[in-house]
């Protein structure tokens, strides 16, 4: 009788063996797509932050020091006359914004792709508007708002429209 049992086991075929591979194949893959999709979740993330904190970065200067600016003027050409604050593109690949107090750089933020001003009267004051838009990655954050100048009268300061500053118009802006 123990003779017979040991005769009537059968081994694995051939056939098993395959679906079994086949199996194993497809939850190795399963578990690598999750794996590498929150790789580049991660990875998208980390460039979106980038980004958002860089326009986050001007937004936070802009409004600690318009407020209670004197006067505030836009320029084109040569800037290096100009005292005060000044906010500027440098025209290099990173697109780099800087602003400078006395011509001396004392910020310099990349991945600013453009930056529009505008000026609008509301009441007796002046709002100062911006739109900041800020690439890192391939990707792409806008940030607008605006900021209440105390100190400017709607009479002394009008930007009337839309002024948009990136790597080809290299204007500037003064802050006194």
């Amino acid at each position: 009788m123990v003779g017979r049992i040991i005769k009537s086991k059968k081994g694995i075929s051939l056939v098993e063996l395959i679906a079994v591979m086949a199996i194993s194949v497809v939850v190795t893959g399963a578990a690598m797509m999750v794996l590498f999709s929150g790789s580049r979740s991660t990875t998208e993330g980390t460039e979106d932050f980038g980004s958002h904190s860089n326009a986050r970065l001007l937004e936070n200067w802009l409004c600690t020091n318009l407020p209670n600016a004197d006067s505030i003027s836009v320029g084109t050409g040569d800037h290096s006359h100009v005292s005060g604050y000044t906010m500027y593109f440098t025209g290099d690949s990173e697109n780099s914004f800087v602003i400078a107090k006395n011509n001396v750089p004392i910020l310099n933020i990349s991945g600013i792709r453009d930056f529009a001003v505008s000026t609008e009267a509301v009441g007796r004051n002046q709002t100062f508007r911006y739109r900041i838009t800020a690439e890192s990655g391939g990707r792409t954050y806008v940030l607008s708002g605006g900021v209440v100048l105390n100190n400017i009268s709607a009479e002394h300061l009008a930007i009337p429209s839309e002024i948009q500053y990136n790597q080809s118009n290299l204007g500037y802006i003064t802050v006194n």
